[in-house]
């Protein structure tokens, strides 16, 4: 699975030589080297885990696989998450997060928040969702820093720091506001 980059700016419409840059890869997801599972971790029914099932998979050989069942007594929202270590930073001015997604839960993974973090560990980048934007079928998500459109809002309070030009993490985390119900996502592209 690959996460990658596009460049996207605002100025497109003004300024077109601005969008013809080629798309940047951030990372390869074909292996699970630089992943780390959040959250939810110790609940022995959250995996992190690469998936070969073609149905999801827009891209290489193997997309990743982020699933868990909500603790039966949970009050309140349960989340898991998975964080990945770029090889390098990676600046995002003028740039776009795009990925592919999908659920094999859509009735319970209601909540989506994608960040990005930079070497002190500060948010650069914050988006998030609950209205279950991601579907059973492939749902391709593009998000531009500091823009806020439906379904996704830019969490400006989340947000540390506005230095975009070295993330060197980008976090997915899902969510659930149910006790004892699968969830899940599979991320590629």
């Amino acid at each position: 699975m690959r996460i990658s980059a596009l460049l996207v700016t605002l100025l497109c419409c003004v300024a077109p030589s601005l969008c013809q840059q080629d798309a940047l890869l951030v990372s390869g997801f074909e292996t699970l080297d630089g992943a780390s599972m959040g959250w939810d971790a110790k609940n022995p029914d959250s995996k992190l885990a690469l998936n070969a099932d073609t149905r999801f998979v827009s891209e290489g050989t193997h997309s990743v696989s982020l699933q868990s069942v909500s603790p039966k007594d949970a009050r309140g929202n349960t989340y898991l998450g998975v964080k990945l270590s770029l090889p390098e930073p990676v600046s995002v001015k003028n740039r776009a997060l795009t990925f592919d997604a999908w659920t094999p839960e859509p009735d319970h993974t209601k909540a989506l928040y994608v960040r990005g973090y930079d070497a002190q560990g500060k948010t650069v980048l914050s988006w998030m969702s609950w209205s279950g934007p991601v579907k059973t079928e492939m749902t391709s998500l593009e998000l531009v820093p500091a823009l806020s459109y439906p379904p996704f809002a830019w969490e400006s309070g989340v947000v540390d720091s506005e230095q975009r030009d070295k993330v060197v993490a980008i976090e997915f985390v899902i969510g659930t506001g149910e006790p004892g119900v699968p969830y899940g996502m599979y991320i590629d592209n």
